[in-house]
């Protein structure tokens, strides 16, 4: 695994706690040779979720590992091996991991509802609710379960919207929020929910200064940043509208993608020939420039082809698809 940019806590999993401005590749632990991990993550700490199995590094100072006192992991060690896990979502300072029987846990701290349970803090994971979960996805303090029968759930910070117009307050305990069939994906901002559905429109609940309504048009994928909203058409064109100070919004001159993906504050995507490209919040270098500028214009990342792609809290995640050091020709570095 590949990885750049914010480290301060070891949510990268490098076994040191320096910001990594040029990529760097992590040594997962062997029995997730072969592997490619969904990776989730948080402000200062990441899960990596693969075969049942729940891996982790980065920062418990707050609970958001569950694993008590402890400050932290400097590198992805497997945690809650007691149970088999098929899902799970981080916000800036909690986890919420779903079993592979439903049951869905949290940990770590927030004060605006997003543990799911009576208190804004838990050190150790606590259980929430029992659901038929598919998909689970958080901001930075509000989580949105969909259930297989359609169900929505969500809780935590509503008042802005992110829980649709009925619950603009803080949700302590999960709440249906909706039923809508149909929904392919979905992607949590900063106040804001959005949902792809499987005839490509898109529907907003929520909104903050820079997003108010979803851009129409066809879609395949979704992203959010904190404060941006990135869309893919088929064709793998990318939208996007919201905020643009750093750079978040799409540069020009970006090629058809096949793989979108974006962080608090950076986004990127993958190319069908395989090549990476990333644009935007560059403080920690989470966008390999080392000059640590943002990335306002289209640049390829040097790196061999990558089938992966997954960004965060200013982190950088790849997996490729070639052995290491066969970079190709067309790989061009930052300037």
């Amino acid at each position: 695994m590949l990885v750049l940019g914010s480290n301060g806590s070891g949510q990268l999993g490098t076994s040191h706690d320096r910001d990594v401005h040029a990529v760097e590749r992590v040594v997962l632990p062997a029995e997730l040779d072969g592997a490619k991990p969904a990776v989730v993550c948080g402000g200062n700490h990441t899960l990596l979720m693969t075969r049942g199995h729940v891996y982790a590094a980065g920062s418990n100072l707050h609970g958001e590992l569950g694993l008590g006192e402890i400050s932290g992991l400097s590198q992805f060690t497997r945690i809650h091996a007691e149970r088999q896990w098929a899902l799970a979502a981080c916000g800036f300072a909690f986890s919420v991991l779903v079993s592979t029987d439903g049951e869905i846990y949290s940990t770590g701290e927030c004060s605006k509802g997003s543990l799911g349970i009576d208190q804004d803090v838990a050190r150790r994971l606590t259980f929430v609710a029992r659901h038929d979960v598919i998909e689970i996805k958080a901001g930075i303090d509000h989580v949105i379960a969909r259930l297989r029968d359609g169900t929505l759930l969500g809780w935590g910070n509503g008042r802005r919207g992110a829980l649709g117009p009925q619950y603009l307050s803080l949700r302590r305990k999960p709440d249906v929020i909706g039923e809508r069939s149909m929904i392919q994906e979905l992607c949590c901002g900063n106040g804001w929910t959005c949902l792809l559905f499987e005839d490509g429109r898109l529907e907003l609940l929520g909104s903050n200064r820079w997003i108010s309504a979803a851009p129409a048009g066809h879609f395949c994928s979704i992203a959010a940043n904190w404060s941006t909203l990135h869309a893919m058409t088929p064709a793998g064109q990318i939208i996007s509208i919201g905020r643009a100070d750093r750079g978040q919004c799409r540069p020009e001159g970006l090629p058809q993608a096949k793989l979108l993906a974006s962080g608090s504050e950076h986004a990127g995507i993958i190319t069908r020939d395989n090549l990476v490209y990333l644009w935007g919040w560059n403080e920690h270098g989470s966008c390999g420039d080392t000059s640590l500028q943002d990335v306002v214009k289209a640049k390829i990342l040097s790196v061999e082809p990558q089938s992966a792609l997954i960004l965060g809290y200013g982190t950088t995640f790849l997996f490729p698809t070639i052995p290491a050091g066969q970079v190709p020709e067309s790989a061009i570095p930052y300037s």
